[in-house]
């Protein structure tokens, strides 16, 4: 019964959302159940209050257990924030003293293991490991070496990290409520695999633009595979901030202003409204205009810091098969718009691409854009579950496998390198 069901859960600043699939003989999602609570003790991805945020998750968990009957013993995790460190570790070992041998699965794993160890770091746990290139004697840029010949065998490893301290946290957390976690995978990541539709995904360059409630992470894939992550210290808080600042309002009644009433673009040639709001016991009127007037401002500033950081990695966007924005803010009149006009090209909102895993309970995850929105990278990581879940030979150590093959792998590796 174990194996039926898997559990992930998005720990965010503004709400940590869960959801539970059944999964059927097959590995697919044959019934889901999502839920979502304010978010409590966790700020930009940094564990601020541990009593807090387990009170939430146990309600939470305890939620989905009551909905669906499953009681939870493991889950899959999100990371995200300033505590993810990326890098590029390069590996080079020899694969025979003399002459060439062709390239197996043995040398693949041998070589990235040695660079796992070259990049790694007592203060940081590897998430995850993206080989980005191969290189085979003098001949680089080659995606999938297997099968070839040569004498030596190089890698480029993107090492996708996250402070250890953060892993720790969290892992107390969690066991001391009473769950196992199953795995870490990187918000972006996750999402990716609910966003883009595999025919669009498979060639080509993609954007994926995450902006949170106060962290906004921009990902770039390239055929698929992620090649390069940027984290920015702003998200749509900021405009809240900014609107609790210029109205002088608290930040929750400022946020359902900006929900009800903000828009972005220019507003001088519109009629002016004012809104009702209660402030200090009574109600009181609030330009429209004004809402909008500094709503705007402060997206101008949030595109053009992600614009920014997004030239870092590509100069020139035209290159770009697709940009797709993700995150509540995006949901606010003009905002994409604007996004559009300052990037230069065209900008999607993210939505359900139909992963196969999905098949059976598409219409309750499409229902809405802003419900869609909110528990994507719950769906991301329910997909890199399955994901895991039907690869998981992949992940056995090498020490469990067929000792018949290992000895008939080897010989063969041998005669080949002498051969």
């Amino acid at each position: 019964m174990r194996n039926n069901y898997l559990c992930a859960l998005d720990l965010g600043s503004s709400k940590i959302a869960a959801g539970l699939a059944l999964l059927s003989k097959n590995k697919n999602v044959g019934s889901l159940f999502l839920d979502s609570v304010v978010s409590r003790g966790i700020k930009k991805g940094k564990v601020l209050g541990a009593i807090d945020l387990s009170e939430v998750i146990a309600k939470l968990l305890d939620n989905l257990k009551a909905k669906s009957g499953i009681n939870v013993k493991s889950i899959y995790l999100n990371v995200y924030g300033q505590d993810i460190v990326t890098k590029h570790s390069r590996a080079t070992i020899a694969l025979a003293e003399r002459g060439n041998k062709i390239i197996t699965n043995a040398d693949t794993r041998r070589l990235i293991e040695e660079a796992k160890i070259l990049g790694s770091s007592l203060e940081e746990e590897i998430i995850h490991q993206i080989p980005l290139t191969y290189k085979v004697d003098d001949q680089d840029n080659i995606i999938n070496p297997l099968g070839l010949y040569g004498h030596s065998l190089e890698v480029d490893l993107y090492l996708i990290c996250v402070k250890s301290a953060y892993i720790q946290n969290i892992s107390r957390l969690i066991n001391h409520i009473g769950y196992e976690i199953k795995g870490f995978f990187l918000c972006g990541i996750a999402t990716s695999k609910v966003i883009f539709g595999q025919d669009r995904f498979r060639k080509g360059l993609q954007v994926l633009i995450d902006i949170g409630s106060d962290i906004t992470q921009i990902h770039l894939f390239k055929d698929a595979v992620l090649q390069d992550l940027r984290v920015l210290s702003l998200g749509g808080d900021d405009l809240t901030y900014e609107l609790a600042a210029g109205l002088k309002l608290t930040f929750e009644l400022a946020e359902e202003i900006k929900k009800s009433y903000a828009a972005i673009g220019e507003y001088k040639d519109f009629p002016d409204k004012e809104v009702m709001i209660k402030k200090e016991g009574s109600y009181k009127p609030v330009s429209r205009r004004l809402i909008c007037e500094i709503t705007t401002a402060k997206a101008k500033q949030l595109i053009h810091s992600i614009r920014s950081s997004l030239k870092e990695i590509i100069p020139e966007l035209d290159c770009v098969d697709s940009v797709v924005v993700g995150g509540r803010t995006v949901l606010i009149d003009g905002f994409l718009e604007m996004m559009e006009v300052s990037l230069g090209c065209g900008v999607t909102l993210a939505r359900f691409s139909s992963p196969a895993v999905f098949t059976a309970v598409k219409e309750e995850i499409v229902k809405s854009t802003p419900r869609f929105l909110k528990y994507a990278t719950v769906l991301g990581l329910i997909c890199e579950g399955v994901e895991s879940t039907k690869n998981w030979y992949l992940f056995r150590p090498t020490k469990e496998r067929n000792p018949i093959r290992k000895i008939f792998n080897r010989a063969k590796e041998i005669y080949q390198e002498y051969f």
